[in-house]
């Protein structure tokens, strides 16, 4: 009995230790409890004041601001790219990466002397070995291939599909590695740069540290747009909370505009062979709509650098300011091969005067066409005009071939050979 008594005494000594654990559990977890809503409301009261200061919205505008400017710059004078490109042309002191680059043979477009045909059937342009000219009519051509950026993330704020924006990109600026792409980058990485939490903390009195933002850039069609969320994280006593933020600039760049126009000299620079880029734009629609007012457009020619054979578009657009200047958008083009027309077979007697018409043309406007001969008599062949000129004498009878060179300044050549055949003179019959 004295045992049983002595069980049951222990078991209401643990139920009562029980039930104080109980208590004092609950009575922690409400301390607790309270104690972070209370610091939950200071952090609260600090958000607040930050917003009323507008210090940090200070901060962060501007920040956003300049960054969004220097990505624009960079990728105005880089041809799109913000970090320098690997390949390029220099011009007053930036990296201008290609916007056409030279086509290199393939099996489908052969290099000289077939060179510029297309060997591929049903092709409206040349028919390799085809007798025909490069202008009568026009016959399209690749004579290079784009190689500018893309304009448009395709699944970013401007993504056709998403019908958010009533004006998307221009058709075939979609792709992976996209300027919006670059510019989002290159802003969320310079945000944390060059905000200063320092003034923020000191006011609040609380821990404050950033956490990554989220940069989306918005093309639209008179401006450009950059919306950063930016999340603090705010800590009091051990206990943290994250807060966004929510941060907008606009800067008066017609990027889709510039971007469109630079995307459509690109075309016509490859396919036009007689496209001049400073004055043959005028007439351009940007979705069936005249660009007013029209933007400038200037080449210059590299030629007489040290060993630059490339030229340089570039777009100036009054309307577009930064920074107090016009934006400038520029692109390099890599010197093209000239194209030599087709030269016919020829077909003289003795003392005729063989007359072979030189006809080329070079896609880049600027590059000076010369032209030599080798082979058959190649020393006494006279260049007269647009022709290449010799007398035959007697003797000169026979078959022969000559190479006829088309080479522009930077001696990228075109040629073409060509057969002679001499007939004798027929002896009179007594």
């Amino acid at each position: 009995m004295v045992f049983q008594s002595r069980r049951s005494q222990i078991t209401v000594f643990m139920i009562i230790g029980i039930v104080i654990l109980a208590i004092f559990g609950f009575l922690f977890f409400s301390s607790g409890q309270q104690t972070e809503e209370n610091l939950e409301k200071r952090i609260d009261i600090a958000e607040e004041k930050i917003r009323e200061t507008n210090i940090l919205r200070q901060y962060v505008t501007l920040c956003l601001k300049n960054s969004l400017q220097e990505g624009l710059i960079l990728a105005g004078k880089q041809g799109g790219m913000i970090e320098a490109p690997q390949e390029y042309a220099e011009f007053e002191g930036y990296k201008v990466g290609y916007g056409i680059r030279k086509q290199e043979p393939t099996p489908e477009l052969p290099g000289p002397p077939e060179y510029p045909c297309i060997n591929k059937p049903g092709t409206p342009s040349y028919q390799c070995g085809a007798q025909n000219h490069i202008m009568n009519p026009k016959k399209p051509y690749p004579f290079g291939k784009r190689a500018l950026p893309y304009l448009c993330d395709p699944e970013g704020p401007n993504a056709a599909y998403l019908k958010i924006f009533p004006f998307p990109c221009p058709i075939g600026t979609y792709g992976r590695g996209s300027l919006q792409e670059q510019l989002n980058l290159f802003v969320e990485t310079q945000l944390p740069r060059c905000v200063n939490l320092t003034p923020i903390a000191q006011i609040t009195g609380l821990n404050i540290t950033s956490a990554e933002p989220n940069v989306s850039v918005v093309w639209g069609e008179e401006d450009v747009t950059a919306r950063a969320a930016y999340p603090l994280n705010i800590s009091l006593e051990g206990y943290g909370s994250m807060r966004f933020f929510d941060f907008q600039v606009t800067l008066p760049i017609r990027m889709k505009k510039i971007f469109g126009l630079a995307d459509y000299i690109a075309k016509n620079e490859i396919y036009d062979i007689e496209f001049v880029s400073q004055s043959d734009f005028t007439d351009y629609r940007y979705f069936m709509k005249q660009i007013l007012p029209l933007m400038k457009v200037s080449e210059y020619c590299l030629l007489c650098a040290e060993g630059e054979h490339s030229s340089i578009i570039e777009i100036n657009d009054s309307v577009s300011v930064i920074e107090g200047k016009p934006f400038v958008f520029r692109f390099a083009i890599e010197n093209r091969i000239p194209a030599l027309d087709p030269i016919q077979y020829v077909d003289v007697t003795e003392g005729d005067t063989i007359l072979i018409e030189l006809i080329a043309y070079d896609a880049d406007n600027n590059d000076i066409i010369s032209y030599s001969v080798s082979g058959w008599k190649e020393n006494e062949w006279a260049f007269t005009g647009q022709y290449l000129e010799y007398t035959t004498q007697e003797g000169d009878a026979g078959d022969y071939e000559i190479i006829v060179y088309a080479c522009d300044q930077a001696n990228e050549c075109d040629w073409q050979t060509v057969g002679i055949n001499v007939d004798p003179i027929a002896e009179e019959i007594i």
